[in-house]
């Protein structure tokens, strides 16, 4: 299994808590760079989160389900399925062996393909499910940006656990915040 996580068999290896650290630098990283980009844009990052969190206490209330069935789906299909779905897709299958094995595209450029195809395939959401417009573009901004730092940590550390890490805990971090604010307004 630890062989599928890994992006080149002939570089070193790190230690799993090494990995794991490493999963919770690129997720600082990645937001440290996306607040700068955001601020360079003049694009009010806090604004555009408030609505988002508004529109799905909104959603979550005209659905009628309960705060605990609300709380397994956002854990299971947000936090676990989305995570390693999008790190095993855009980097594992895209990157390593379309883009680099397949094609034979070096690692950095392959790299910057992969971060904007999964910046681009986030766009669907205003779509998919009515996401608002400029949450969409703070999302698909930080999804370009986790994307690349994800794919630079990757071939780096050389696994695919430090992208993981990160995807998982800035899931969850979105998830408790939007089902925080939905509690705390669902009987308004």
């Amino acid at each position: 299994m630890d062989e599928l996580f890994i992006f080149d068999k002939d570089k070193p290896q790190y230690t799993k808590l090494q990995l794991i650290i490493a999963g919770f630098y690129q997720l600082i990283i990645s937001q440290i760079i996306t607040i700068i980009i955001c601020k360079v844009l003049q694009i009010d990052i806090e604004q555009n989160v408030v609505n988002h969190k508004d529109n799905i206490t909104k959603k979550w209330k005209e659905s009628g389900l309960g705060v605990s069935s609300i709380i397994l789906s956002e854990i299971l299909g947000t936090i676990v399925y989305t995570s390693f779905a999008e790190e095993f897709v855009y980097k594992l299958f895209f990157m390593k062996y379309v883009l680099v094995k397949g094609l034979n595209i070096n690692v950095y450029l392959s790299n910057f393909i992969q971060a904007l195809l999964f910046s681009i395939t986030h766009y669907i959401n205003i779509i998919n499910i009515k996401q608002d417009r400029n949450y969409t573009m703070v999302q698909m901004i930080s999804c370009f940006v986790s994307g690349f730092v994800g794919g630079f940590f990757y071939s780096y550390f050389n696994s695919l656990i430090p992208s993981v890490i990160a995807h998982m805990t800035n899931n969850s971090f979105a998830v408790i915040d939007e089902i925080i604010t939905y509690v705390k307004n669902k009987n308004k």
